[in-house]
């Protein structure tokens, strides 16, 4: 679906559901959703623009990534990413997108907002080692005691964070099986179980 807009930057909506497998949802339902749900949108939202001396592609930048980069590290997008704001990305060759993506990992108040930005200069101003069983620090603690404050029902709790979905999934399976006694793992198609090991 195609509409006209008002002067605004062509705009493709990323992320909408796809029927595709896994391993062809990364390139073949991207491409898809790229012919099928090109936008321009009107007035209210910010209009903005990449500047780069650089003049590659993003088909420069695969050809690149697939010669630094095993092929074992995929990747859900076929654009590669130059800046992002709120809910919207611009790859590198300006092109603007709707992301519906991004927000599976650690973006659910949008790309860039201003008070992550400002905790995270801030930290940087202070101490930026962020491995806790090397060098702990009030931060860790502070935020596992909020969190467990929040979680819901009456039993103790303790948090611990993790790098990624793969470490806090397995962690969590080797957890149960220690205190279960029991090895066995019930698995659900279409689930994620992390990278590794339940790979």
């Amino acid at each position: 679906m195609t509409a006209k807009g008002h002067g605004h930057a062509p705009l493709a909506v990323l992320g909408a559901p796809c029927s595709l497998s896994r391993r062809q949802a990364s390139v073949e339902c991207w491409a898809r959703q790229d012919h099928n749900h090109r936008l321009s949108i009107g007035g209210g939202m910010p209009q903005s623009t990449v500047s780069s001396d650089s003049p590659d592609t993003n088909a420069d930048w695969q050809a690149r990534r697939q010669a630094a980069i095993p092929r074992g590290v995929s990747t859900l997008l076929p654009v590669f990413v130059a800046k992002a704001e709120n809910a919207e990305l611009w790859d590198v060759e300006g092109r603007r997108y709707i992301d519906f993506a991004s927000g599976i990992a650690v973006l659910n108040i949008g790309h860039m907002h201003p008070r992550v930005k400002a905790a995270v200069a801030g930290q940087l101003e202070k101490f930026s080692h962020t491995c806790f069983q090397i060098n702990p620090y009030p931060e860790y603690v502070q935020l596992a005691e909020r969190l467990n404050q929040l979680a819901p029902g009456p039993t103790p709790k303790k948090t611990i964070f993790f790098n990624s979905g793969a470490e806090a999934v397995e962690n969590a399976v080797k957890i149960a099986r220690a205190h279960t006694r029991r090895n066995g793992v019930i698995a659900f198609s279409g689930g994620f179980h992390g990278r590794t090991m339940m790979a």
